[in-house]
């Protein structure tokens, strides 16, 4: 008997010690709380970040433009300028510049390709009333500097009545592009990921191709619109082929930077006259017949310029020296008719 009551007394001691540990460590725990909850509400400034204010930004046009410091509905101006809003601030987006190809789809959530299609912000297509009607804050356009993209721009701010700003991106400049994105936006820390990750994989590209051997690498060549328009060397599109190690068969002695075809003057002017002279006045045969005659004169062209001398001609100075005198002959030919 005295047994058990040793054991009761034991078990009642300790559950009494084991109550009150307890309780000591809730009353630390809810003191601790308490100081917390003190030290947290003392400084609210802590908790609740404070919205940007409006600010002035310096686009890469050179333009000043008051911008608003909190910009939730961004409207980019165009294809390049959706897709780099996208990888960095998708839910800020209002509209697109144009829609969302089949070949883009399977990349792009269907929520935001579902988003209006406001148009081309340089042209005639754009839909103002779309573009207003969702509360847009900014326009931003992306990519190569134009010699006319100061006047674009402000352009685009006058016709909108919206502040409208221009990013220049190009494969070399892409990173840091993306950090000063991400400055005006606000997203720096989202900016400065994609910066790094650009920077590794050109630089791991860079490596790999130095290593590949110059005689090993392969001729490209790139052809847009069915492959009916050339991307040529020395232009903003080309310029993929170049980083990747390719050699582009596109390339002619002078280019416009971003243009996709380079200058070769005359042929739209010799060309459709001696189509006329063949197959008479009727654009039904006319047509083709032009088409035809002018692929076989730039083909014969193209030979006689590798082929005339060891350095290669420019293919426009061949064409020129044809298309001068062939024009001269029309203006003379004319004057005589009069």
């Amino acid at each position: 008997m005295k047994v058990k009551q040793l054991i009761a007394v034991f078990l009642s001691a300790l559950l009494l010690v084991v109550v009150v540990g307890c309780s000591q460590a809730q009353d630390t725990q809810t003191a601790s709380t308490s100081d917390s909850q003190t030290t947290t509400t003392a400084d609210p400034a802590t908790t609740t970040p404070e919205k940007r204010a409006d600010f002035t930004f310096t686009d890469d046009a050179g333009r000043d433009v008051e911008v608003p410091g909190d910009m939730q509905r961004i409207a980019p101006s165009g294809p390049l300028a959706q897709l780099v809003l996208y990888t960095l601030c998708p839910d800020r987006l209002v509209g697109l510049g144009q829609e969302v190809t089949d070949a883009q789809l399977p990349y792009i959530d269907s929520d935001y390709a579902k988003l209006p299609v406001f148009g081309n912000f340089y042209g005639d297509t754009l839909n103002l009333e779309s573009v207003l009607a969702a509360g847009t804050q900014i326009v931003i356009d992306i990519g190569e500097a134009k010699e006319t993209v100061t006047e674009d721009m402000q352009g685009v701010q006058d016709k909108t009545g919206i502040p409208s700003v221009f990013i220049n991106m190009e494969l070399d400049n892409m990173a840091d592009a993306y950090r000063k994105l991400g400055e005006l936006v606000d997203e720096t820390e989202r900016a400065e990921e994609l910066a790094t990750y650009i920077e590794t994989t050109l630089a791991d590209t860079k490596k790999a191709v130095d290593a590949i051997p110059q005689a090993d690498r392969k001729k490209v060549y790139y052809g847009q619109d069915s492959g009916t328009t050339a991307v040529i060397a020395g232009t903003v599109h080309g310029d993929v082929i170049d980083m990747a190690g390719g050699i582009n068969v596109a390339e002619v002695e002078e280019t416009i930077r971003g243009g996709i075809s380079g200058v070769i003057g005359f042929v739209g002017l010799i060309i459709p006259h001696f189509a006329r002279m063949v197959a008479g006045y009727d654009y039904r045969t006319t047509m083709p017949v032009s088409m035809l005659m002018g692929a076989a004169f730039l083909m014969l062209v193209d030979c006689v310029s590798r082929s005339l001398v060891t350095a290669e001609i420019p293919i426009g100075i061949l064409t020129a020296f044809i298309g001068a005198p062939f024009f001269v002959y029309l203006i003379l030919d004319r004057g005589n008719r009069i």
